[in-house]
């Protein structure tokens, strides 16, 4: 059985990458990766939001089905995952970097974490479950859009320590080992603080950068414009910071995947590449000023979307599949790729190996949510590989057709000709949860949180911070 290498990014947008068609930001390692294996073009995060969608990535469920709703719901190792599993059965399963989870005391499935960082203290972003009476956001935004441009961060420095820690873990792995490894790196970049290194940030210094097309904009609806009105970064930004936070972005992820190249270049040295399974994939997008939005937690693709890659043994090489995959998708592929048997748990993941493998699925349903901070309601978003369905509780849904709409410019909810559409999503839904129950149950545990942090005035004297700092 091969080993497993799961590289994974943070807030990496899919498009942001040569072999998904980007015109301008470089990334050969991961172009020359997606073309020895197979690249998902219709690959999604459980949720946009760095803690719920790590949660679910480790367990292989939704946050409807574990409660791990947000940014303060870490994952603590409650739900067994695939980890866990894999632990049981011998395979060493370690992590280095990123996790995102409560602590670094829960047993959350890995035999050793290297460098890992947390939610800050433990509590992680509590002002984001004040969603019925929202804290300002002014001064993260503020932070988002100054903090930009040539230089080098705690983020740039410690992607560096992951890279290298990882490449020291692969040059000291034994390859007489009875079973398998599982190799977990998680790096940060390209996340803000959008401060790219000189070497990769000159890669676009004297590129005219393009801004987002400024008629592209939300539609009025209530939920979404409660999105602008909270993270409101319009007004910090101007044409000018716009550009270069948008080269900076493009910057990082050149320096991103230089690093992965470099963990790519160990494999190869210490010849375990061939009998390793690698896959490439990030927790989130970011709108990059699309919609005069930055960051993520919209269902738009930008922020849903994220890029997704698998390469070797028995891995169809050369090939793009349309089928539609999930976060969620990636602990059952551990899982097979190890020989171990299926969990069964109520995942509705599949390994990516085996989608890989068929032909496109193009009815394939996978879900995101979004249950954090500057939201009025729960959201539940359904795609395939053309159709996309959101629906908002208590709220009005949308329907995008991307493969004639791939800037969701046209809702076509209320299309006659789509009635049937809309009825297969609503009743797809419903088959997997009832989104108002799991509504009211995620806001009835989120103000019992508010209530055990000391209530309203508890959370707004912990302070804020725009960006998890480093600790290791």
């Amino acid at each position: 059985m091969p080993n497993v290498l799961f590289i994974i990014s943070d807030e990496h947008r899919r498009d942001m990458l040569g072999c998904y068609g980007h015109p301008i930001v470089q990334t050969p390692n991961l172009d020359a990766l997606a073309a020895s294996g197979t690249r998902f073009t219709t690959a999604m995060t459980p949720s946009p939001m760095c803690v719920p969608a790590r949660a679910a990535l480790a367990t292989g469920l939704y946050p409807h089905q574990t409660g791990y709703w947000d940014s303060v719901f870490a994952y603590d190792g409650r739900v067994k995952g695939w980890g866990h599993h894999l632990q049981a059965r011998g395979h060493n399963v370690t992590s280095i970097g990123k996790l995102h989870y409560l602590n670094g005391e829960a047993d959350t499935g890995f035999t050793e974490q290297i460098l890992p960082l947390h939610i800050v203290n433990g509590e992680g972003w509590t002002e984001g479950l004040l969603r019925k009476e929202p804290a300002s956001y002014e001064y993260s935004a503020n932070e988002f859009a100054t903090q930009i441009g040539r230089g080098e961060s705690s983020y740039t420095a410690y992607d560096r320590r992951i890279t290298d820690a990882t490449c020291d873990w692969l040059r000291n792995k034994s390859t007489a080992e009875e079973k398998p490894w599982v190799l977990f790196c998680s790096m940060v970049n390209p996340h803000y603080p959008l401060i790219a290194p000189d070497e990769f940030y000159d890669l676009y210094a004297d590129l005219e950068i393009e801004l987002p097309d400024p008629d592209l904009a939300f539609p009025d609806h209530p939920v979404l414009n409660r999105f602008i009105e909270y993270f409101e970064y319009r007004k910090h930004f101007t044409a000018e910071s716009a550009r270069e936070a948008i080269r900076s972005y493009y910057g990082l992820c050149s320096f991103l995947d230089d690093n992965i190249g470099k963990v790519l270049q160990t494999l190869r040295e210490t010849g375990q590449y061939d009998d390793t399974v690698i896959i490439y994939t990030s927790d989130h997008g970011e709108h990059l000023g699309k919609r005069q939005m930055w960051t993520k937690m919209s269902m738009y693709e930008e922020s849903a979307g994220v890029p997704m890659i698998i390469a070797g043994p028995n891995v169809p090489q050369s090939k793009v599949s349309n089928t539609a995959v999930n976060l969620v998708d990636c602990g059952p592929t551990f899982v097979e790729v190890a020989g171990a048997p299926a969990m069964d748990d109520g995942q509705l993941g599949t390994s990516l190996r085996d989608i890989a493998s068929q032909a496109d699925d193009l009815e394939r349903i996978v879900l995101t949510e979004y249950h954090d901070g500057g939201s009025i309601t729960g959201q539940f978003m359904l795609r395939n590989a053309r159709w996309k369905y959101v629906h908002h509780v208590g709220y009005k849904a949308q329907l995008f057709d991307l493969v004639n709409d791939p800037d969701e410019t046209e809702d076509l909810i209320d299309v006659t000709q789509h009635a049937e559409i809309v009825a297969h999503f609503e009743a797809h839904l419903h088959q997997l949860c009832d989104p108002v129950a799991i509504n009211e149950l995620c806001f009835a545990e989120q103000e019992a949180k508010v209530e055990e942090f000391g209530g309203r005035e508890g959370i707004l004297s912990r302070g804020t911070f725009g960006f998890t700092p480093i600790s290791v």
